[in-house]
C-alpha cells in the first residue's frame, strides 16, 4: 500500500534471511531501492552500504548522507568510517576518528567501537596503541559486533596484544558464530578442519560449514561438499558432494564451477565426461577462477574436452600465469 517503511523492513527480511523468508539479495535490493525512492532511511543506508562494498564511493555516499540526514544512526558510522579513510571523499583521518569516539558510547554502537579499535590497531587517525585497540573492540564485541569478536579471537591465539589463550579464542569465534555471521562460521571451520589456532574437530568445521551453506553462503557449500567428497567430519557421500557443487555453481561461484568440472573429470557420483567438464571451467574462468584459467587454457592447447584453438588456449594460460600458476608460463 505504499508504505516505504514497510519496503525497508521486508528488504531486511530477503537479505538476513529472516524467518518467513529465504535469503533472496536480487529481492532484498529491489525493496531497499523502493523504500530509498521515499527517502526511507533504512533503504538509503542498505543502498549505500551495497555501493560502498561494489566499490562505487561516490555514489554510495550520496545515499548514506541522506540516510544519515534522516537520523539513521549505522549511517552516521559508515559516513564517519567515509571520511577516516577517503572513500568517496577527501579523508581526514583525524576528523572521522574522533567522530567515531563520539559516536561510539552516545549510541552504544559496536561498529563504531570495532572501528575506532582497528583505527587504533593501525594508527589511522590516531596514534597506535594495542592496549586501547583491545579495549574498544572488547566494548564491540559485548554491543554484539562480530567482526570485533573475530579480532579478538584472532589476537587470543596469536597472542597479539593479549596473553595467548585457546579458551579464549575458541569463546570469541563462537560467539561470533552466535550472531549469525557466516563469515565467523567460515573462519572457524576452516581452523577446526586444520587444527590451526583451536582445536582439530573436522565433525565440528562440517557443522559449522553446514549452518553457513543453510544461509546461503557459497564458499561454505563447496567447502561442505569437499568434506563429503573427502569423508572428513561427515559420512562420505559423493552426491551431497556433486549437489552441494552444483547448488554452489549455479548460482555463480567460480569455485563451486571449478569443482563441479573436477567431478566430470574425476567421475564423483557422475561419469566421467571431459566435454561437460570443458564447460564448467570455462565459465569458472570467466568467472575468476585461476584454476580454471590454468584447465581451460591446457583444454584448449590439447584439444582435450574441447576444440584446439591456440589463441584461446594462450589467453588464459597468460592470465593464469599472471596470477601466480607458474606452470602456465611454461605451457604459453
Amino acid at each position: 500500500k505504499g508504505s516505504y517503511r514497510s519496503m525497508g523492513v521486508i528488504g531486511d527480511y530477503f537479505n538476513y534471511g529472516w524467518p518467513g523468508m529465504s535469503m533472496d539479495g536480487d529481492s532484498a535490493l529491489y525493496y531497499y531501492f523502493e523504500a530509498s525512492k521515499g527517502d526511507d532511511p533504512r533503504g538509503d543506508y542498505m543502498i549505500g552500504t551495497w555501493l560502498f562494498d561494489q566499490k562505487a564511493y561516490d555514489k554510495g555516499l550520496e545515499y548514506i548522507v541522506s540516510a544519515a540526514s534522516n537520523g539513521n544512526p549505522d549511517a552516521y558510522v559508515t559516513y564517519a568510517f567515509a571520511m577516516l579513510v577517503g572513500a568517496g571523499m577527501e579523508a581526514d583521518p583525524a576528523q572521522g576518528y574522533a567522530l567515531l569516539e563520539q559516536l561510539a558510547p552516545n549510541n552504544e554502537d559496536g561498529r563504531a567501537y570495532n572501528l575506532l579499535g582497528l583505527a587504533r590497531l593501525a594508527g589511522v587517525g590516531c596514534e597506535v596503541d594495542t592496549a586501547m585497540a583491545v579495549r574498544y573492540l572488547d566494548s564491540a564485541a559485548d554491543f554484539g559486533n562480530a567482526e570485533a569478536m573475530m579480532t579478538l579471537g584472532g589476537f587470543y591465539a596469536m597472542g597479539s596484544g593479549v596473553e595467548r589463550d585457546t579458551v579464549k579464542t575458541l569463546e570469541y569465534y563462537n560467539r561470533a558464530v552466535a550472531t549469525g555471521s557466516t563469515k565467523a562460521m567460515l573462519r572457524l571451520a576452516g581452523s577446526h578442519q586444520s587444527g590451526e589456532m583451536v582445536p582439530l574437530d573436522k565433525k565440528r568445521a562440517a557443522e559449522l560449514y553446514q549452518m553457513a551453506a543453510d544461509r546461503g553462503n557459497l564458499e561454505a557449500m563447496c567447502r561442505l561438499g569437499l568434506c563429503y567428497e573427502e569423508g572428513e567430519g561427515v559420512i562420505l557421500n559423493s552426491r551431497k558432494a556433486y549437489n552441494l557443487y552444483t547448488q554452489a555453481a549455479e548460482n555463480g561461484s567460480a569455485f563451486g564451477m571449478y569443482l563441479l568440472g573436477m567431478c566430470y573429470i574425476e567421475g564423483v557420483y557422475v561419469k566421467e565426461d571431459t566435454e561437460q567438464a570443458a564447460q564448467w571451467f570455462l565459465k569458472g574462468a570467466e568467472a575468476g577462477s585461476v584454476r580454471c584459467c590454468y584447465i581451460i587454457g591446457q583444454m584448449y592447447a590439447t584439444g582435450d574436452g574441447m576444440k584446439k584453438n591456440k589463441k584461446e588456449a594462450k589467453k588464459w594460460l597468460a592470465l593464469a600465469a599472471e596470477n601466480g600458476i607458474e606452470a602456465a608460463e611454461q605451457i604459453i
